[in-house]
């Protein structure tokens, strides 16, 4: 079976900030029906700043954090198909953010991957995953994905 999977920032945190869930989050992207990674451009940022907190909340150094940063900087421009954010996503997601209940960059995040699917390669699973609850269950609504793993 051939997978196509979105992560949101918080699932690609742990591939890295070794914590609850990073097992599931690991094996997830290792797995080898998965044929391609997706995730927006925002997740770049998002996850910075989750390294930045992680550090200035003590639980990891700033060499940790700057190690971090270097391995996903690595990882997200050669493992991942990040997906550019146009400014119709933008204007897109700010009226879901309104319809769904969602906060504006989990709508954005929403809208990405659904947008995603018409460039994508012909897949059985199309896969959205998120550990925040709300948005999981934006996206189920949707319809679009196969499933949702929150």
């Amino acid at each position: 079976m051939k997978k196509l999977v979105y992560l949101d920032s918080c699932v690609i945190a742990k591939l890295f900030l070794l914590e609850d869930r990073s097992d599931e989050a690991i094996a997830l992207v290792n797995d080898p029906e998965v044929v391609s990674v997706l995730t927006s451009d925002l997740s770049f940022v998002e996850v910075c700043g989750v390294f930045s907190r992680a550090a200035a909340q003590g639980r990891i150094t700033m060499p940790q954090c700057q190690a971090f940063l270097a391995k996903f900087r690595e990882w997200f421009l050669t493992a991942t198909t990040h997906i550019s954010i146009r400014l119709d996503q933008i204007t897109m997601a700010g009226a879901a953010a309104i319809d769904l209940g969602i906060r504006g960059a989990d709508a954005l995040h929403l809208v990405a991957a659904t947008s995603a699917l018409g460039a994508a390669p012909v897949v059985d699973a199309f896969i959205f995953v998120t550990y925040d609850v709300k948005l999981a269950k934006a996206a189920r609504d949707t319809g679009v994905f196969t499933s949702v793993v929150d």
